[in-house]
């Protein structure tokens, strides 16, 4: 029973690409959410002083007066900056530390269940943000850390899976489509937060004055539920590699695997090496005894001197770290900045 005939209408390696696409955007939602919810959790007007001279400096650049906006607090937390800051950047003190051995996780177990253990692991995390924050601020830090230390396994698993499961001539829009995830999961998750957290007044008439209420809290269940509901999904429709998936059809597995193979077998010649007798002496009916992690059976030693010592590896590395340093930044702390220095709502 083909993915192509059978039970689904489109090839398989689509429907790993697509569970790969939602899987990082869920992913991402979870990482982002509480950048926003901090906003609505904390009664900001404990921690504002005199030093902060941002409206004084403002004002000399516009002879513009603007309508002053009502400042609506309901934050039943009374954090400084210092714990907001600690409790906004404990995920990345995890998230470091397990990006490395989440590849030889990847390699050893197979992407499939170390990326569901990670969306798992992290809807649990997600559901207990708010009974942490109530109990005690250095809990909620320590449950980021744990986050991150989930979350930092995802990105080199899923660039296993996508390796496992993408043709060379279908590699680049593979990895395109399924790492844009990310970015959808930061789009979606900051907003629909914000829409969620957004503080609304209650209309009732046995109140005296104006009550505002967030709704904070229902972020992370409504993130974590939706994780939880498509990790089953990612357990049922998602195997490491064609051969482990019990749907596909014979031609669509022969195409994946065989131009992978021929495209090590080109690699080996250009470089002038030769290609494992193994892999040459395969046909494409003894592919289905072939794994997609033994498929290149001519290891060869990581030449780490040499790759040290490469310009282009260089200039890869600080562009990946000039890149992340301000994507992280902006989606950790645009939020506050929007929110509290220039105005805006949480729904703006």
């Amino acid at each position: 029973m083909g993915c192509s005939t059978g039970v689904f209408c489109c090839k398989c390696r689509y429907v790993i690409a697509t569970m790969g696409f939602i899987n990082l955007i869920l992913i991402y939602m979870m990482r982002v959410d509480l950048n926003v919810t901090i906003l609505a959790m904390v009664n900001d007007t404990i921690d504002k002083t005199d030093t902060n001279h941002s409206s004084f400096f403002c004002s000399n650049f516009s002879n513009h007066t603007y309508p002053e906006k009502t400042e609506i607090n309901t934050g039943e937390f009374n954090w400084n900056r210092l714990t907001q800051g600690l409790i906004l950047g404990a995920f990345f003190w995890g998230y470091i530390l397990t990006q490395i051995p989440g590849g030889i996780l990847a390699f050893r177990f197979g992407p499939k269940w170390v990326i569901f253990s990670s969306l798992f692991g992290c809807a649990i995390t997600e559901f207990c943000v708010p009974t942490a924050a109530r109990i005690r601020a250095e809990l909620l830090i320590t449950l980021r850390v744990i986050q991150g230390l989930l979350q930092g396994v995802v990105m080199p698993n899923t660039g296993c899976l996508v390796g496992n499961w993408s043709p060379p001539s279908e590699k680049s829009r593979f990895t395109t489509f399924v790492f844009s995830g990310l970015v959808f999961g930061a789009v979606i998750g900051q907003s629909l937060a914000g829409v969620i957290s957004q503080p609304r007044l209650i209309h009732a008439t046995n109140l005296t004055a104006p009550t505002y209420i967030s709704y904070w809290p229902y972020v992370h269940y409504i993130y974590g539920v939706t994780a939880v509901i498509f990790s089953g999904i990612w357990a049922t429709l998602v195997f490491n590699n064609p051969n482990q998936h019990p749907w596909i059809s014979s031609t669509e597995k022969q195409y994946i695997l065989s131009a992978s193979i021929n495209n090590y077998s080109e690699n080996d010649n250009k470089s002038g090496k030769m290609t494992s007798s193994v892999v040459n002496s395969t046909d494409l009916r003894s592919l289905d005894n072939i794994s997609v992690e033994t498929r290149v059976l001519h290891k060869k030693p990581v030449p780490w001197r040499q790759i040290f010592k490469s310009a282009p590896v260089w200039s890869i590395i600080i562009c990946h770290v000039c890149f992340n340093w301000s994507f992280y930044s902006l989606i950790t702390s645009m939020p506050t900045y929007m929110c509290r220095v220039l105005g805006f709502s949480m729904t703006e």
